[in-house]
């Protein structure tokens, strides 16, 4: 369950959160950041969804000549947790370029490692595939998350659709998210897709679940009308990330990855898109 929090605090801490930054002539960086109790998401550790942000986007912003950027790839590993309120050293290494790429390493191991990247296009038939699961979706039941976020249930997606971004949700808790004035941008996008991910695959497990792998496409700065997320249920196994599973009712369950679409109601245009990888945790939801 998410706490109360003013969005105009979390901005602070989100925006405050690289105290120190240094950019070698050879692409070699270095800094430390320091996350703020706004940035919670499980007791004491910052939001998955955040990690997606708060690793690359603010480091590549620092840049003496960053790159323009959206659209950008990132792709990041979440073995370990990040602690708030906590100085946590990262380092990296930029290459610039019309091909730029940026990596980070934070607490000096590979399991926080991440990488941001120039955006390719639209993969071939993501639109297509989303909006044939649509219209052949059955209705299965209504879904409150994070408190108050609506999600309609079916056979073959978690939906959830509103005429603006601030519309996804009737109370606060993903509202926290948004940029001032009510936009989407790049921590609110990166947040409300951990949540459809977390959602899809909590449904299927009846539990809790822990984000450790994402991959998403950001293709927009910002989101300012009508939106529709969409999270496909036939998630599959995530070969790549080395984790135990964790038995849950005598069934043994790894890493799962999640398709998901955040796009227009007519599904015409992809604001962004990708795949988040989940396992499950040992707090059980019933």
């Amino acid at each position: 369950m998410f706490s109360p929090v003013d969005p105009a605090d979390l901005r602070r801490d989100l925006s405050g959160a690289l105290h120190t930054f240094s950019a070698e002539a050879d692409g070699t960086l270095s800094g430390v950041c320091a996350f703020g109790q706004t940035l919670v998401g499980p007791p004491g550790r910052l939001h998955g969804g955040l990690h997606a942000y708060a690793r690359l986007l603010p480091v590549l912003d620092a840049l003496p000549q960053p790159p323009q950027a959206p659209p950008v790839r990132l792709r990041l590993s979440l073995l370990k947790a990040l602690p708030l309120d906590q100085d946590c050293a990262f380092t990296g290494r930029y290459r610039a370029g019309d091909d730029w790429r940026l990596e980070t390493r934070f607490l000096d191991t590979d399991r926080l490692s991440a990488v941001a990247e120039p955006a390719g296009p639209v993969p071939e038939g993501l639109l297509e595939r989303f909006a044939a699961l649509r219209g052949d979706d059955e209705h299965q039941f209504e879904i409150l998350t994070a408190g108050t976020v609506p999600m309609q249930v079916g056979s073959r997606l978690v939906s959830v659709g509103a005429a603006y971004p601030a519309g996804l949700d009737t109370g606060s808790a993903m509202n926290r998210f948004l940029a001032p004035g009510g936009a989407g941008d790049a921590p609110w996008v990166c947040c409300v897709l951990d949540l459809l991910a977390a959602v899809v695959q909590g449904v299927a497990w009846r539990s809790h679940v822990l984000t450790v792998k994402i991959d998403i496409t950001l293709a927009t700065a910002a989101v300012e009308g009508p939106v529709l997320l969409l999270g496909d249920r036939r998630s599959r196994p995530d070969g790549t990330v080395s984790l135990r599973p964790l038995v849950v009712d005598g069934e043994a369950r790894g890493p799962m990855v999640v398709s998901v679409l955040l796009t227009e109601p007519g599904l015409q245009r992809a604001y962004a898109w990708g795949e988040i990888t989940l396992h499950p945790a040992r707090k059980r939801l019933v």
